[in-house]
C-alpha cells in the first residue's frame, strides 16, 4: 500500500520541478 503512495508523491514532486523549469523558461 505504501509503494503506490510513494510513487504518486514522487510523480507530484517531479511535476512540480517540471513546472518550475517551464516557468523559468517562460520568463
Amino acid at each position: 500500500i505504501n509503494k503506490p503512495k510513494l510513487e504518486k508523491e514522487e510523480l507530484i514532486q517531479v511535476l512540480q520541478i517540471d513546472n518550475q523549469q517551464v516557468r523559468q523558461q517562460q520568463i
